[in-house]
C-alpha cells in the first residue's frame, strides 16, 4: 500500500517549479470568479392580474457556470400587497436564454402560510425563460388562491438551476 500511496503522491503533487498553463488561469479567471452571487428584483406576474408586494420583499440571486444557471428565489408578501389573481410567475435574470425555451424542471421550495405555520412544498419549472410553481402534492399551479389565500408574512421561495444557451 506505500507504494501505491507514492505513486499517486507522485502523480497528483505538483513540483515545486511546475507552471501552470496560461490557458487553464484564463479559464479559471473567467468562469469561477463568478462564484458570488448576483443579486436583482425578477419581475412577479400573474396570469390574470399581477400582484404587488406592498412593504414585501422580492429577490432572487442567481450566478451562470457556462450553460447552467443558478438561482435563489424569495417573494414575500408585505403590508399593503394585492394578491393579484392568476397563476404566479417569476422571471429570470437579463441576458439568460434557456435551452430552446421549452420547459425543464428548475428547482425546488415551498408556499409558506405564516398565519398557520404551515409550509407547503412546490417544485418549479420553466417555460419561455419564466419560472413558476407547482404543488408537490397534486401538481396544481401556485397561485393567489393556492395553496391557500396569500397574506402578510406569507413567502414562496426556492432555488434551482436551468441550463442555458
Amino acid at each position: 500500500m506505500a507504494d501505491l500511496n507514492s505513486d499517486l503522491d507522485s502523480i497528483y503533487t505538483p513540483t515545486l517549479g511546475t507552471t501552470v498553463p496560461t490557458a487553464w488561469l484564463t479559464e479559471i479567471n473567467t468562469n469561477f470568479t463568478a462564484f458570488e452571487y448576483s443579486t436583482f428584483t425578477p419581475n412577479w406576474t400573474a396570469s390574470t392580474t399581477n400582484p404587488t408586494l406592498g412593504s414585501g420583499t422580492l429577490t432572487m440571486k442567481y450566478f451562470r457556470l457556462g450553460q447552467v444557471g443558478f438561482w435563489q428565489l424569495r417573494a414575500q408578501f408585505g403590508a399593503g400587497f394585492a394578491n393579484g389573481a392568476g397563476t404566479y410567475f417569476w422571471s429570470l435574470p437579463s441576458g439568460w436564454s434557456t435551452v430552446d425555451g421549452a420547459y425543464q424542471g428548475a428547482g425546488n421550495g415551498r408556499a409558506f402560510d405564516d398565519s398557520l405555520s404551515a409550509s407547503h412544498a412546490i417544485l418549479f419549472g420553466l417555460t419561455s425563460n419564466t419560472l413558476f410553481a407547482r404543488l408537490t402534492s397534486d401538481s396544481s399551479l401556485v397561485s393567489d388562491t393556492n395553496p391557500f389565500t396569500f397574506a402578510v408574512n406569507d413567502f414562496v421561495a426556492g432555488s434551482g438551476m436551468v441550463l442555458l444557451n
